[in-house]
Order: structure tokens, then sequence, then C-alpha cells
């Protein structure tokens, strides 16, 4: 087997292969047994028809077409593995030269896995930032579990501070109704700022029945550019007020919460609140220290394919999350003007960030020498099926080959950090 290897633009290999008419011999002989298995020749069981035979029936092109992919199929992968090739993407291939009596020749085209020169990954200038209480997060808390015990009683009196007010209302810009400017039945509570600035204080005075009109700016900062900043019409007609009874944070609330005490109560939501912001603060710091290793390392090209594959994610992430909000993505793009095309052209940079702090990640995996263990898979793996014991799907899901390797990785990707923090100095 003759190989020729020639570096191509846009970090591509071509690989030309050469397989002699002996090298091609048993590809011919398993191409037509399997041909054979497959038609219906008179006088032939399946799977036993001659070579001279089957040519005559299905034509000799056929065969060696087969042939073609038995081959590539048998020789590409042990070149990759014997030349060391790392690449991405499936490599395309394509025949060159195939005859009867002659030699088979084919070329693929492999994108090339960027190489990098990993920099001083020991001495970092990253810094992990003491996390506060949020006592501003922990009252908003406690004041969300107060309202969803909350008490409501319909009232025949004017709505003041705290009432809930159900209400519709039309907003219009220069007599046109804006985009989402228009409800019916809909609730807030007074002195929430929930609404834009001076909204909810033309509520207050209103009783059941009544209508008004008024004028209110919309913020410069909001986020409908299209009325940010302007003055817009406000017809509001108000449903019902309530009046809202909240109860208070007591050893009794607690219980309903399966608390013993509020003091345990309390301590469970601060101790929560903690955790999210110290997962914050590390998850920002993993990016700040990868992004600081990024900044010391060198790549070499990155090919096309790579970036594209990165930005399908980035795609079908964006997809995910509109749809988990209760949005559709085709609206989404509506709201913004932009299509999917010029959204993705956007992505280059933002891709090319986020494949080389996964390069950078791997690397110093590498460095490192770190290993996860067939027992640290199998113990996280354990973790999930007590998790989903009520999801048969996922259960099944968690125990294919392609699940062990995400857990495998995810392990590893969590292991390379630790290691990368431990550098971090106080």
């Amino acid at each position: 087997m003759k190989i020729q290897k020639k570096n191509l633009p846009k970090a591509q290999l071509e690989i030309t292969v050469e397989l002699s008419t002996d090298e091609l011999k048993p590809f011919l002989e398993k191409a037509a047994k399997k041909i054979s298995s497959e038609v219906n020749i008179p006088g032939f069981r399946k799977g036993h028809v001659p070579y001279d035979i089957l040519k005559k029936n299905v034509g000799e092109a056929s065969i060696y077409e087969e042939a073609f992919y038995e081959a590539v199929n048998k020789t590409l992968p042990k070149i990759v593995m014997d030349e060391k090739i790392d690449f991405v993407a499936q490599p395309k291939v394509d025949l060159e030269k195939i005859a009867p009596g002659n030699p088979m020749v084919y070329k693929a085209v492999l994108a090339l896995m960027p190489t990098i020169t990993l920099g001083s990954y020991k001495e970092l200038k990253a810094k992990r930032k003491k996390v506060e209480a949020d006592e501003k997060k922990v009252k908003d808390t406690f004041s969300e579990l107060q309202r969803m015990r909350a008490k409501e009683v319909v009232v025949e009196r004017a709505a003041k501070q705290k009432d809930k007010v159900e209400m519709d209302f039309n907003v219009k810009l220069a007599g046109v109704g804006i985009e989402g400017g228009q409800a019916t039945n809909y609730s807030l509570i007074i002195g929430e700022k929930k609404f834009i600035p001076g909204f909810e204080e033309k509520l207050v005075g209103m009783k059941k029945g009544e209508a008004k009109d008024f004028k209110l700016t919309f913020p410069k900062e909001y986020f409908d550019k299209k009325i940010a900043g302007k003055e817009c019409d406000f017809h509001v007609k108000v449903q019902a007020v309530y009046e809202v009874s909240l109860p208070e944070l007591n050893d009794e609330f607690a219980k309903g919460y399966n608390f013993k005490t509020w003091a345990e109560l309390e301590k469970q939501i601060r101790d929560n609140i903690k955790k999210e912001l110290e997962q914050k603060e590390t998850d920002r710091l993993q990016l700040a220290i990868l992004e600081e290793v990024v900044g010391k390392s060198q790549f070499s090209e990155f090919p096309d394919v790579l970036v594209d594959s990165e930005k399908d994610k980035m795609w079908h992430e964006l997809e995910h999350n509109v749809e988990d909000s209760g949005g559709k993505i085709e609206d989404y793009l509506k709201h913004i003007k932009k299509t999917k095309e010029a959204i993705i052209k956007e992505w280059q940079e933002p891709a090319l960030k986020r494949i080389k702090t996964a390069l950078i990640a791997r690397e110093v995996s590498k460095a490192e020498k770190i290993e996860v263990s067939d027992k640290e898979v199998e113990e996280e793996i354990k973790k999930n099926e007590g998790m989903y014991q009520a999801y048969p799907d996922l259960l099944k899901q968690i125990k294919t080959p392609e699940y062990k390797r995400y857990i495998s990785n995810t392990i590893a990707n969590r292991k390379t950090f630790e290691r990368l923090a431990s550098f971090v100095k106080d």
C-alpha cells in the first residue's frame, strides 16, 4: 500500500492511498460475497454465487464500487492510527482510479485538530473572589415564600400599596398599538416594581370597573428598542382589587415547608443561596483561568469544519434555551430582527473562544496526567440512576457507552479545573 500525504490550506491534510491488485483482492472477494447475499440469481444460494456469474448478473463495476467502500473502511482508520493523525469530523473521501486488473487509488481529506503550544498554567493571576452573603436575595426569597402562602380577598375599595390589581390594559405609540402591549385580566401587586416606573403608582386609588388614560415614558434601557425612551399612551381598566395578607415568618409558617422551626428554614435558605453564589464564583474562576491560559498559549490554524460544528452546537443551545422559556425560535428571531444565518455569522469569535478553552482544558489534562477510573464513572452513574428511577427512557440512556464517555469526560474536566484552581494563589 502506497501512501502520500500533502498539507492543504485551512488545516487540512490530503492522503492519497494506492492499493495494488493483490491488496485489493480480499476486498473484492468480500464485496462479491456481500452482494451475492443480497441478490437472487437462479440456480445459486444467496452468498454462494461464483464471482464470474455474479459479474455477469450485476456488472463488475458494482463489485468494484462495493470493494472501494470496504477498502476505505478498513485501510483509512489504520493509516490514521499508524500515522497518529489527530483529526476532526468525517473525512472527505473520493475515488481517483479503479478498474479491473489495475491498482485502486483514493484520496481522503482530513480536517486536522489544531496543534497547541501550552502556555504556563501554574503561574496564574486569576483570583478567587470572596463570596459575600446576599441579604437582598435572602429577603427576596423570604418574600417569595410568603407570597406563595398569601391570602387574597376581593375588596370593593380603591387600590392601595401592596394590593393585587387585576386589569386590562392597552399601550399605544403615536396611536398604534405596540407589540405585546395588550393584556386582559393581567395581575400585579402594587409596590413590587414589576412594571415600568410610574405605572403602578397610577393604579393607586382606582376601583373595580374604573378606567384611566395616562402617558408614561419607557426607560431608555428598555429591551424593546422601538419604544425605549419613548412616551406612550396607556389605557387601563381595573377588573378587581384584592387585599393581600402575608403570613408571619414563624415556626408555624416553617412547618408548611416541612421544617420544625423558622430558624431551621432560614438557615436552609441562607445555605442554599450561599452554595449557589459559591458555584457561580467557581464557574467564573474556571472561565477566568482557562481564558488566561488561552492567552498564554499558541494555536495552529483552525479548520472551518471545527468552527462550524461549534456554531451548530451554539445554535442548538439557543433553540433549547428559548423553548425552555416557553418561546419559539421563530418568534425570537422576529423579535431581534435577525436570521439564523446572521446570528451564526456573528458567532465566529465566540465559537473560536469556546474551542480554545476546551482544547486548553484537554491539554492541561494531558500535561497533568489526569485520569478517570472505571470505578469513578460507575459511582457517578449510580448517583444518576437514583435520580432517574421515575424516568425509564433516561435510565436506558445512562447505561449506554456514549453516556459513560460523557460521564468520564465530565469527571476529567472537573478534575482538571480542580488541579488548575490549586495553582491559584490566595
